[in-house]
């Protein structure tokens, strides 16, 4: 059982860092097949300081009786940041629940707004939108969905998932997402992105607890 769970924690880890280093062949953008897990890097902020400088992947997992969306940040930002506080994505199926693994303070209280259809700063109208109050954690967070879906639609920029982040000591700030925003400005508390060497070792321990989460959740399920 031991040996089952650390083959499942570690082939997340490492489909996730293949996918960061560019070694896993890139999702068809907006679709997952049952039974896979397929990733989806959000780099496009609306902030300029930000763009390109920053990424927060979705983990879009199908291999179990639902779908889970994990939110993950990877790297970027001048600094750590401090708090992930919305995730946005287009879908209508309901979110069940959202459990965290904070870094700093709680996973927080997340706001479910099912079906309600938000314009997220410059990057569309999206069909789920959730939010928490700030400085709860950094994550990752793991959205569990009713259904098993394959298919989430572009919206009019795109997108398919959206999040804010911020916390940074600076008070950087700002959202990001695979689709393009018509409103990015700049915010020189942001500046100096730059990558971070040790982001691996920090993805690595939080998806390990996603892991975790995601084996309890299906050895329940099997009993």
């Amino acid at each position: 059982m031991k040996k089952q769970m650390k083959r499942y924690i570690g082939s997340i880890v490492l489909g996730l860092a293949m996918a960061t280093l560019g070694l896993w062949g890139q999702a068809y953008a907006g679709s997952c097949d049952i039974g896979q897990t397929c990733f989806f890097p959000l780099t496009n902020s609306n902030v300029t300081e930000l763009n390109g400088a920053i990424n927060v992947t979705v983990v879009w997992d199908n291999t179990g009786a639902t779908t889970t969306l994990n939110v993950i940040y990877i790297s970027g930002g001048p600094g750590t940041p401090g708090f992930i506080n919305e995730f946005g994505y287009n879908s209508d199926t309901l979110t069940t629940s959202v459990n965290g693994v904070a870094t700093e303070g709680g996973a927080g209280t997340w706001e479910n707004a099912n079906h309600v259809p938000a314009n997220v700063d410059g990057f569309g109208s999206f069909a789920s939108d959730y939010a928490v109050a700030p400085n709860q954690g950094i994550g990752p967070f793991s959205f569990s969905l009713a259904g098993l879906i394959t298919n989430i639609p572009d919206n009019a920029n795109g997108a398919q998932f959206v999040v804010h982040i911020g916390g940074w000591e600076t008070g950087c700030s700002g959202f990001v997402s695979d689709g393009t925003s018509n409103d990015t400005s700049s915010n020189p508390s942001c500046g100096g992105t730059v990558p971070e060497p040790a982001s691996l070792m920090l993805l690595g321990a939080g998806l390990a607890g996603i892991g975790i989460w995601q084996w309890a959740k299906r050895k329940s399920i099997q009993a």
